[in-house]
């Protein structure tokens, strides 16, 4: 079985976030997408593009399933 290992920065936000090394490095492997998504959300909702809105909630809602069967 292989070893995983983490730098002490990363097993702190692990910490912080209240999940384990099998979780934390999931969430770690997609952390960019999910940044982008909740970006483009972020600027729908500001500009007031309701279907750009809508996008990017669908987005995060398909991330959201994907990544709970792998967690």
């Amino acid at each position: 079985m292989r070893r995983k290992t983490t730098t002490a920065q990363a097993r702190r936000r692990h910490l912080a976030i209240g999940v384990g090394l099998e979780a934390g490095l999931a969430i770690d492997a997609i952390a960019d997408d999910l940044a982008e998504l909740l970006d483009k959300a972020d600027e729908a909702a500001l500009s007031g593009d309701i279907d750009k809105l809508v996008d990017a909630l669908g987005g995060l809602g398909e991330w959201a399933a994907i990544s709970s069967r792998r967690l």
